[in-house]
């Protein structure tokens, strides 16, 4: 099974002013309380697509995007709604966080503190990822969002549009 980034195109469409508290994103925990906010979107001139971006590791999905994926995730995300000049969006709360990198053969880039920077060369365990298929790992936690192959291939098929995939590597 293929494993793949999630990163939003914010150079070619629009993203949201990530200016706020959006840290209880960024965890894998569950948020227990919610009140719908207004967050402006910005366009300079570009087109608003699907996955506007918030921050790397915070996903965002229109409506439509959020309509067509949500049987595909709906176990591993919390999909709060948020409005804008341009539309209704979810601001996706990834919970799923699975230890599935194999730590041993996957390399790693470290800050002089010892902690990770980011991982340079993904080696999954096999097996691991089952049915999910919007997640996060351990050792990037509020740094990245990862999807399977079956995730691309909705957006795909669908022609969701603003958000771009980076192989990472297979489980």
């Amino acid at each position: 099974m293929k494993l793949l980034r999630f990163v939003p195109r914010t150079n070619d469409f629009g993203y949201l002013d990530n200016s706020g508290d959006w840290s209880l994103f960024v965890k894998g925990k569950p948020i227990n309380s919610w009140k719908p906010i207004t967050v402006k979107y910005v366009a300079h001139g570009k087109k608003s697509g699907d996955f506007p971006g918030l921050l790397l590791n915070v996903p965002v999905f229109s409506k439509n995007a959020w309509e067509i994926l949500q049987k595909l995730v709906e176990k591993d995300v919390q999909a709060f709604e948020i409005t804008t000049k341009v539309g209704p969006y979810f601001v996706i709360n990834v919970l799923a966080v699975i230890d599935c990198l194999d730590k041993k053969h996957s390399e790693f880039v470290y800050y002089p503190n010892g902690s990770i920077m980011r991982v340079a060369s993904y080696v999954f365990k096999k097996g691991t990822i089952k049915n999910h298929h919007m997640f996060l790992i351990p050792e990037t936690t509020g740094l990245e969002v990862l999807v399977t192959e079956e995730f691309v291939n909705v957006v795909q098929d669908n022609k969701l549009a603003g958000v771009r995939f980076e192989y990472v590597g297979e489980a």
